[in-house]
């Protein structure tokens, strides 16, 4: 079994930005770009960085919620195992805002 590094903490923001020029597809109009920015912390010290477009999509509120987890708020280790993520007994994962 590979070793599991606990989540302390989920953050999550959104960042809207509006493009100098609108672009145009078809009847739809697409005025700004919004991305949703997240870092994860682990009880070891590791910190991992994403992002991704929202494409105007609740992704702030979905990673916030428990509801976004895996079943039992596990996340898998390499080896498709669960453990050592949020919801998980040994875990400590508020979810705050950046």
């Amino acid at each position: 079994m590979a070793d599991t590094d606990t989540i302390t903490s989920v953050s999550v923001a959104t960042i809207r930005s509006p493009l100098p020029i609108p672009v145009n597809f078809g009847p739809w109009r697409m005025e700004h770009r919004e991305f949703a920015l997240c870092r994860i912390d682990t009880e070891s010290g590791l910190s991992g960085l994403a992002f991704c477009y929202t494409r105007d999509g609740p992704i702030a509120e979905l990673v916030q919620s428990d509801e976004s987890l895996p079943a039992g708020g596990a996340c898998p280790n390499e080896e498709g195992q669960s453990g050592g993520g949020p919801g998980d007994d040994s875990s400590s994962a508020p979810a705050a805002d950046v």
